[in-house]
């Protein structure tokens, strides 16, 4: 694996021109079974990249590699990123990358996973804002910092538990981040006590049944195949199979 292949020195590029095609440099030959990956930044990414030349470049297939959110998010379920980070890029999926031409900081998934480790441990809200901005760039930090807050004042033990239905006021009914924000939430909640399931399953299903179908998809969509049906199974979703999964 080349990796950065575009930031080596012209006489380690020349010297991959015999391995990259002919498997073999000097005496040394590429084992069977072995294949040769490169992976580079594109020149106009701005990450101090230079050009491979034709010659290299012709020795290999090209493939743009863009960041996607589903494989993340199945990525981010095995190594705890908070709830609230998969929340708010499900509702912003377009943040997940997003270059910020101008500044340091810009959002990408590896810039999530280090705002996930910093906010593990700070209490502030004036240093979380701080962290937010410094991690995933200003425009984004600003709009997550918004998007937190909302997220925590759900009362989720309010719906699942007691059944006290939250009531949005208008601006809220206007603005999709509440709507995302109740959704989300509570289908975290159900997933995280998924063993007590048949304990809030009615309540579970009366939330579920005030939602539009869009936000019944987005609800659905934090389950695993085989969660959904237990869902169904312990009535805590009311749902047509063949017309809203």
């Amino acid at each position: 694996f080349l990796d950065e292949i575009e930031k080596a020195s012209v006489a380690v590029k020349n010297a991959a021109l015999q391995l990259v095609l002919d498997r073999r440099m000097g005496n040394y030959v590429v084992p069977d079974g072995w294949s040769i990956v490169a992976a580079a930044n594109r020149e106009e990414d701005g990450a101090y990249s230079a050009s491979n030349g034709s010659a290299l470049n012709n020795r290999f297939i090209h493939f743009e590699i863009e960041a996607d959110l589903d494989a993340w998010l199945l990525w981010a379920a095995k190594n705890d990123i908070s709830d609230e980070i998969t929340g708010y890029l499900q509702f912003q999926p377009t943040h997940l990358h997003k270059q910020d031409v101008g500044t340091n900081a810009f959002p990408t998934p590896r810039s999530w996973e280090f705002l996930n480790r910093m906010i593990r441990n700070v209490k502030s809200q004036d240093e979380l804002g701080q962290l937010f901005e410094a991690a995933v760039g200003p425009t984004v930090g600003q709009e997550y910092r918004t998007w937190s807050k909302v997220y925590k004042n759900v009362d989720v033990e309010a719906i699942v538990l007691h059944g006290k239905m939250p009531k949005l006021k208008k601006e809220q009914e206007k603005e999709p981040s509440f709507k995302y924000a109740l959704a989300l939430a509570v289908a975290h909640y159900v997933k995280k006590h998924f063993d007590n399931l048949k304990k809030f399953a009615p309540n579970t299903n009366k939330f579920f049944l005030t939602m539009s179908p869009e936000m019944r998809m987005v609800f659905l969509k934090q389950f695993a195949s085989d969660q959904i049906l237990t869902l169904i199974n312990t009535n805590a979703v009311d749902i047509k199979l063949s017309t809203e999964i």
